[in-house]
């Protein structure tokens, strides 16, 4: 059940996107149920957060996963990992990043809401 409405969302959001919605719009929507968008307007399943690669909280150094952006042409400039800290938000790679601590693994930036030590 969850994967045809999961088809039928996408189907429905394209469409918007097509009818004028912003990319901040349909980023926005997306991750208010769940999903998040690639640059190249994709909607995909959210990964959760027994999905994250180990490395990504940087040692267990952040918790609370508020968002994953997949940003495959940050690997220039970042490697494949990094941890950023905090950044207060706003857009990246063509989407609307949330505040919070950022970890690059590639090819995602992982956002984490609460640094725990």
């Amino acid at each position: 059940m969850f994967h045809i409405r999961q088809v039928a969302l996408t189907t429905l959001l394209s469409g918007v996107l097509v009818q004028g919605c912003t990319t901040d719009q349909i980023n926005m929507a997306t991750q208010a149920i769940g999903m998040v968008t690639a640059p190249n307007g994709a909607v995909t399943p959210a990964t959760t957060t027994n999905q994250v690669p180990a490395q990504a909280n940087a040692n267990g150094r952040y918790t609370g996963l508020v968002q994953v952006m997949n940003c495959p042409n940050d690997r220039n400039a970042y490697g494949q990992f990094n941890e950023y800290g905090y950044w207060g938000g706003g857009a990246w790679c063509g989407q609307t990043g949330k505040a919070g601590y950022w970890v690059w693994v590639a090819p995602n930036w992982y956002v984490w809401q609460t640094k725990a030590r």
